[in-house]
């Protein structure tokens, strides 16, 4: 899948708005409870977006060298049939190198993070989010 994006497309989400979802000042986002929210999605289809385990998806460059656990993943629209519009993020605030990301299959993905096989179908648009590895998904609503 290398070279299938010109430059990565990772969302600006800085640790200070992580650190307002941490805090539980929720007045400027909504952290839908991730179990609730997933099975809401999974008694409906219609929300769901078809995803390939063939298809890629950008991972940054500390859970690519696996050095970080994925603590973000954020779906936009894709930018071609192969693109997932899945971008992982370890959300630890180290400063990022956009050259240095890589491009993984959602397989690859869903090995190094099996919690996130119930997610893969959400629609364009979603953010998830945990503070931990030992935390649950949430769906990080920012309206």
């Amino acid at each position: 899948f290398i070279g299938l994006f010109a430059q990565p497309r990772f969302v600006n989400l800085d640790r200070h708005d992580a650190d307002i979802a941490d805090s539980g000042n929720h007045d400027k986002i909504n952290l839908s409870p991730g179990r609730e929210r997933l099975q809401q999605m999974n008694q409906s289809d219609a929300e769901a977006e078809p995803c390939g385990i063939k298809e890629a998806a950008i991972v940054c460059s500390h859970v690519a060298d696996r050095t970080s656990p994925i603590l973000q993943a954020v779906r936009t629209p894709r930018t071609e049939n192969t693109d997932s519009g899945w971008q992982f993020l370890c959300n630890s605030g180290q400063e990022e190198d956009f050259d240095l990301a890589k491009v993984w299959s959602i397989d690859e993905v869903l090995k190094y993070e099996p919690s996130l096989q119930g997610w893969i179908k959400c629609p364009f648009g979603t953010t998830l989010w945990r503070a931990s590895v030992n935390d649950e998904w949430v769906i990080w609503d920012q309206d």
